[in-house]
């Protein structure tokens, strides 16, 4: 991943955008085929002072977190900056939504379906490449289905 640092006034932007962002610095991030523009704060020692405090965040568990970062793969975690992006959430601020919701719930905030003896079976036949049932030639999978329709 690529990124720079520049001065706001120096790059051509929206009006509303430019109005923001007049007389600072932002940092330019490629992230995928796409790029992240990010303003940098001009005192970041002052705004990082206290941002763990009474969190119980501590320097083991933040060696967890960033050990952590290091197994998700960076392509799927491109993929997912992008959409998060789009609707204005950090990659941290979705995964605190996935948290939060999780605990809401008391269960993970999607269904997953865990497949049955058959389904299991039906999956290790295809990639074994055993009791798979092709239509005979000339014929289309779906001509058994449409021969119900006639009667």
């Amino acid at each position: 991943m690529i990124s720079v640092n520049v001065n706001a006034d120096d790059l051509n932007l929206p009006a509303e955008i430019a109005r923001r962002l007049k007389g600072k610095r932002v940092a330019i991030s490629e992230i995928g085929d796409g790029f992240l523009l990010k303003p940098i704060s001009e005192d970041p020692i002052s705004e990082a002072r206290g941002m763990f405090k009474a969190k119980g965040f501590t320097v083991d568990e933040y060696s967890r977190s960033k050990q952590m970062e290091k197994l998700v793969e960076d392509d799927l975690k491109d993929e997912a900056v992008k959409i998060f992006t789009t609707v204005g959430l950090s990659m941290s601020d979705a995964i605190n939504l996935f948290l939060k919701q999780t605990v809401l719930t008391q269960s993970l905030p999607f269904p997953i379906n865990v497949p049955n003896a058959t389904t299991i079976q039906a999956m290790q036949d295809v990639r074994d490449r055993k009791n798979l049932n092709y239509p005979e030639p000339g014929k289309s999978i779906f001509d058994d289905i449409h021969s119900n329709d006639e009667e």
